[in-house]
């Protein structure tokens, strides 16, 4: 299971932030690093913060993971 990147994405061109550190710095209080691990899959965001993307994007919190298995 990981974050999809479309999500990201989607908050980017919300809030115009220019890269995934400027949208976890200016906008999720996270760092550019841990932005970066959801966009690789290595880690996925926590509660509140999925809750934070939603409320950026409009997309709905059960919408934002995709299952990664090959």
């Amino acid at each position: 299971m990981k974050l999809d990147p479309i999500v990201i994405d989607q908050a980017k061109k919300v809030t115009g932030a220019k890269s995934d550190n400027q949208l976890g710095v200016a906008f999720l209080n996270r760092t550019g690093a841990t932005v970066r691990n959801w966009r690789a899959g290595k880690t996925l965001p926590d509660a509140l913060t999925l809750y934070e993307l939603h409320a950026l994007t409009g997309i709905a919190i059960e919408k934002m993971c995709i299952d990664d298995a090959a």
